[in-house]
């Protein structure tokens, strides 16, 4: 017999996602997201946080850090952005119209990394919704842990991501509802434990190393490779892509620690 796969979360999420890398660091995507009620409650809108809009001018991440973090500087005429340019339910109900940015922090119009629709129909508890939607993405100069450096990708944070729907005793809670919050210069990423299911299209001579593992070999065609990637029972997905990676492979195990590949890709200068 087979073992049954272990389900270490509740997978509240489940994106499918398929994303184009153009040229100057520009990403096309799509994607089919499945949200699951987790409360007791029926839920009328969703969030989604879009977060390369913190790159953009007057968004509150860039006014509380003044474009400076760590001791990184962002790049004078470097911007960030993202655009959802189609939302529809699986039935092909447009809900683009219904989009609008929200700013419950601050007030800032200028923010849009925070924004939520009406659902045509609410979720009640324990059932699912989902949803299409097409988008794109500018990254900007590699800062605060995402960019483009040359022909170096550093692909975090870079697809509308869900908030995360709080029940009773999550972090305290006494009553169930939606976290909403703007990206600011102090902050982290919350997000519900799902399935990823990606498929990252890049010019042929790239490297991609991402979340989860491969499902089958790159295919090459046209002058472009298509990578496909899957992950269960995390919170994210990320992936670095450049044609310059130097990769390695090793193992380690302990006792109590099975058999672990670790996969290294590595900037040529880091080599050593």
């Amino acid at each position: 017999m087979q073992p049954k796969p272990v389900v270490l979360s509740n997978r509240v999420t489940e994106y499918h996602i398929s994303v184009v890398l153009g040229d100057n660091g520009t990403l096309t995507g799509q994607q089919t997201v499945t949200w699951k009620n987790p409360g007791r409650k029926s839920v009328t809108d969703l969030y989604f946080h879009l977060y390369p809009n913190a790159f953009s001018p007057g968004s509150t991440f860039l006014k509380e850090t003044g474009g400076q973090l760590r001791g990184d500087k962002m790049k004078n005429g470097s911007t960030g952005s993202m655009q959802i340019t189609s939302l529809t339910t699986e039935q092909g109900e447009t809900l683009l119209p219904r989009m609008r940015y929200v700013q419950p922090d601050d007030g800032n119009v200028n923010d849009r990394t925070l924004t939520t629709l009406r659902l045509p129909q609410a979720v009640k508890p324990g059932s699912s919704v989902t949803l299409r939607m097409h988008f794109t993405v500018q990254l900007p100069d590699v800062f605060a842990r995402m960019g483009k450096a040359g022909d170096f990708i550093m692909a975090g944070q870079w697809f509308p991501k869900l908030a995360v729907y709080e029940t009773v005793g999550m972090r305290g809670k006494t009553s169930e509802g939606w976290n909403l919050h703007q990206y600011h210069g102090n902050s982290e990423f919350y997000s519900d434990f799902g399935i990823y299911n990606v498929r990252i299209d890049v010019p042929e001579t790239y490297k991609v190393a991402a979340t989860g593992f491969q499902t089958k070999t790159p295919a090459v065609s046209e002058g472009r490779k298509i990578f496909q990637f899957y992950a269960d029972d995390v919170h994210d997905f990320g992936w670095s892509a450049s044609p310059h990676f130097e990769y390695f492979e090793s193992s380690f195990s302990a006792v109590g620690v099975p058999g672990v590949r670790i996969k290294l890709y590595l900037d040529t200068r880091h080599k050593d």
